[in-house]
């Protein structure tokens, strides 16, 4: 029985063993949709699963990526951080970009915008 089963639901069917009256159809019958069912319900699960993960590591990498910037500023900046307040402030922008718009952390006319906005500032300003 497990051996018709395991075949059956690997559509390979030897056909070495196969139902023979219409009981015996009729339970085969039962195991192949049950079967299915259950391994349409496993593949299921697993998709949930993988897309947590996926979500999950995207959120990361995206807050590692910014983190790496601000790294790579204070190393060409001689090891001096940029303006606490500053960094706060592009981190609640791209956090409330991220969970908002994930196709696009700024569009194009929404940076223009944005700079345009933004005073001409001394780096020491800056760079406190």
């Amino acid at each position: 029985m497990t051996y018709f089963a395991f075949t059956s639901l690997s559509t390979v069917g030897f056909g070495d063993y196969y139902p023979k009256n219409s009981f015996e159809r009729l339970v085969c019958t039962l195991i192949i949709f049950l079967g299915n069912i259950v391994f349409g319900l496993i593949i299921s699960n697993f998709n949930e699963m993988m897309d947590e993960i996926n979500n999950f590591m995207y959120d990361h990498d995206d807050a590692e990526k910014l983190n790496s910037f601000f790294n790579l500023l204070q190393r060409f900046n001689k090891g001096k951080m940029i303006n606490h307040d500053l960094r706060i402030k592009i981190e609640k922008h791209f956090d409330f970009k991220w969970n908002n718009d994930r196709n696009a952390s700024v569009s194009d006319a929404e940076a223009m915008i944005w700079m345009s906005q933004i005073p001409e500032v001394t780096k020491q300003e800056i760079y406190r």
